[in-house]
């Protein structure tokens, strides 16, 4: 009936619209952050501290600090900030409060001195109060991050990388709609039907002490 394709239309249009809201938010990485050990209890072990490369003109720091700690070839780093994935209220898109929080697991692993294996799962979750229209919670989140370094020799310097940014995992906008004068909610699925793969690869040439030559290739894909 009329009521039943009326909803369905906007369900639809709120479909697409949401997915598209959330994703346009800055996917997070802890590659954007200047990691440091704080304080150290052993060798190769300790707590660490993590600071964004990313900054205002003013110098001050945009995004939240990153706290963690050390475990010889194993750290784990968790932060905060205020956001859904990146996306900020806006407009229709009116939910309260937004907060995820980024825990990521990386393994550092040295190979015969010429090749250094870089691997990181991050996990975000995200959640938000209601808005007059729209609340967005329980949003679960996986990427994967990797790259191996090899050192060809002194001159040659290699860089394979594969990455795979933040995914919903699980997740639901819901809005509020009116229909025939009451107050109707829709649940959208934000699980998108696709998941990003960042292939790169690197090459550096150092022609000498102070210039070298970097050759960068770069495919997206989505699987």
């Amino acid at each position: 009936n009329f009521n039943d394709d009326f909803t369905g239309e906007i369900g639809y249009g709120l479909d697409k619209f949401s997915r598209v809201k959330v994703f346009k938010g800055n996917v997070f990485s802890f590659k954007k952050y200047h990691t440091f050990t704080a304080y150290k209890t052993k060798d190769k072990q300790g707590l660490l501290l993590g600071f964004s490369k990313n900054q205002k003109e003013d110098d001050s720091i945009i995004d939240p600090v990153g706290i963690g700690w050390l475990f010889k070839n194993t750290a784990f780093m968790v932060t905060q900030d205020n956001s859904l994935l990146g996306s900020k209220p806006n407009g229709v898109f009116d939910f309260k409060d937004p907060a995820t929080t980024y825990i990521d697991l990386g393994y550092r692993k040295n190979i015969l001195n010429k090749a250094t294996l870089f691997a990181d799962v991050i996990y975000a979750y995200g959640k938000s109060k209601q808005g007059e229209f729209v609340r967005i919670d329980n949003i679960h989140a996986l990427g994967f991050e990797s790259k191996l370094e090899y050192l060809a020799n002194d001159k040659n310097k290699f860089v394979f990388g594969l990455d795979m940014p933040l995914h919903i995992e699980k997740g639901v906008s819901r809005f509020i709609v009116s229909q025939s004068g009451k107050p109707v909610p829709l649940n959208i699925d934000l699980v998108p039907a696709a998941r990003e793969s960042r292939w790169s690869l690197m090459h550096n040439y150092q022609l000498s002490g102070k210039s070298n030559i970097v050759t960068e290739l770069n495919y997206t894909n989505d699987v």
